[in-house]
């Protein structure tokens, strides 16, 4: 898969995390780059434009408890 569709699908997979972080309550950006498990300067950096790389893609995975490999799969229709 060309990176580019790499991160187009990771960025789609953050903001269904993030959507679910919101609907749960957490919505200010130091809250929701924790619950990420990273760096609200990172979270911040992705935002405008940064290229979420394979050891980050893990570490959110890892965060959120989700699957190995979770944000690169394009076949997501919930937000669980």
């Amino acid at each position: 898969m060309p990176v580019d569709a790499v991160q187009v699908i990771r960025r789609r997979n953050l903001r269904l995390l993030v959507a679910e972080l919101r609907a749960d309550g957490i919505t200010q950006w130091k809250a929701l780059a924790q619950a990420l498990g990273i760096d609200p300067g990172v979270l911040d950096d992705i935002r405008t434009g940064a290229t979420i790389s394979d050891p980050l893609a893990r570490e959110i995975e890892w965060a959120m408890q989700r699957p190995a490999h979770w944000m690169d799969r394009a076949s997501h229709g919930e937000l669980a």
